[in-house]
C-alpha cells in the first residue's frame, strides 16, 4: 500500500478515500488500492477544501473544515488503516475522539509499530509523516517471504461478528448494551522488532497522540468504518506466521 500510495503521489494524485475495504489481496498475497472515485489531481498551489471520503478516516485538520494539500490526509488514513488491520477495530469512534487524538490499543505491539502509528496520526499536519518518511520506515521495511506462505492457510474460512471496524471496540455503546463480549480479530503478537518493545506498559493504556503530550515537531519526532473484511484476520495470521518463523531461524 506504501508503494501504491507513493506512486499516485509522484503523479500528482491523491487517492482521497484509502480506508481497509478499498484495499484487495489476491492468492499471491500481492494488494490493489481500489475505488478512485475520489481521486483528484494535485497542483501548485492547489489546496482541497471539501472531504469526498469516509468519515472514520478523516483527519482532525479535515473535520475542523480546514482546507488541505491531499497528502497529509492520505497518510492520517493510511494511519487509520494501519491500526485497524493490526487491532482490528477503528482507533477513534466518533469525530469527537478523532479531535482528542487519543489511542487506545486494546492489545500491546512493538514500540517501533505504536511508533509509527502514532506518528501517521499526529493531529499536527505539520508533524505527521510524509510518504517518504514512511516508506524509510524499518518496520514497513521488514522482509517477508511471501512464497513461504499457503492462502488457504493464512486465509481460511472465518467470520467476523460485526459491520464495522467500530463493533469491535469494547467501549462502544453497542457493545456495552449487549453485553457481548467479541473477540478481538488480532490476538497480541510479537512482531521482528520486539526488542525495542517496552512490555512494562499496559495494553489498555492510553496514548495521547496530541503534539504537547508526544512532543513532536519536524525536527524532533520526524523518524516519530468501514467493514472489516476477512483480510484482516488473514493479514494478521500472515504477519503471526512470520513471527513464528523468525522465532524457529
Amino acid at each position: 500500500m506504501v508503494s501504491g500510495v507513493s506512486y499516485l503521489h509522484s503523479q500528482n494524485i491523491v487517492h482521497r478515500d484509502i480506508k481497509d475495504e478499498n484495499i484487495i489481496i489476491n492468492e499471491h498475497f500481492n494488494i490493489k488500492l481500489i475505488d478512485f472515485g475520489a481521486a483528484a489531481y494535485m497542483l501548485p498551489g492547489k489546496v482541497f477544501g471539501t472531504f469526498c471520503g469516509t468519515i472514520e478516516y478523516c483527519s482532525p485538520e479535515v473535520l475542523m473544515g480546514n482546507k488541505y494539500r491531499g497528502p497529509e490526509l492520505e497518510l492520517w488514513s493510511m494511519g487509520i488503516t494501519l491500526y485497524t488491520l493490526i487491532f482490528g477495530e477503528n482507533p477513534f469512534f466518533n469525530v469527537e475522539e478523532t479531535l482528542e487524538g487519543v489511542l487506545k490499543p486494546p492489545t500491546q505491539v512493538s514500540r517501533a509499530l505504536m511508533f509509527l502509528i502514532t506518528w501517521l496520526l499526529h493531529p499536527d499536519p505539520l508533524c505527521r509523516a510524509t510518504i517518504g518518511d514512511v516508506e524509510r520506515n524499518a518496520w514497513v521495511n521488514q522482509t517477508v517471504d511471501a512464497s513461504q506462505y499457503q492462502w488457504d492457510r493464512v486465509l481460511p474460512n472465518t467470520e467476523f461478528h460485526g459491520n464495522t471496524a467500530c463493533d469491535n471496540r469494547q467501549d462502544t455503546p453497542e457493545h456495552k448494551d449487549s453485553g457481548d463480549s467479541r473477540v478481538n480479530l488480532t490476538p497480541k503478537r510479537n512482531d521482528s522488532l520486539s526488542d525495542t518493545s517496552d512490555h512494562s506498559g499496559h495494553a489498555e493504556k492510553e496514548i495521547n497522540s496530541s503534539p504537547g503530550s508526544l512532543h513532536h515537531n519536524r525536527t524532533s519526532c520526524k523518524a516519530s468504518r468501514d467493514r472489516i473484511e476477512d483480510v484482516v484476520t488473514g493479514f494478521n495470521r500472515l504477519l503471526q506466521m512470520h513471527d513464528s518463523l523468525d522465532s524457529d531461524n
